[in-house]
């Protein structure tokens, strides 16, 4: 099967959120057992996917401006 740009945007977009999603509850669920080194670790990559997020949302909103 092909999928054309959007869906595949779409999708990576569905995978970031999930991610995100299941490292925010990691990081509240087990804040005090993780170490440090780990913590950092996952609060850069929630910061890297917000980005991405961001990204994504901005360019949706820009295509629904156009289209």
């Amino acid at each position: 099967m092909r999928y054309n740009s959007t869906e595949i945007s779409d999708t990576l977009f569905e995978k970031q959120m999930s991610l995100y999603t299941k490292i925010d509850n990691l990081i509240n669920q087990k804040f005090n057992e993780l170490d440090p080194d780990m913590l950092s670790v996952l609060t850069r990559t929630l910061m890297d996917l917000e980005d991405r997020i961001q990204l994504y949302v901005k360019d949706l909103k820009q295509r629904e401006m156009y289209s």
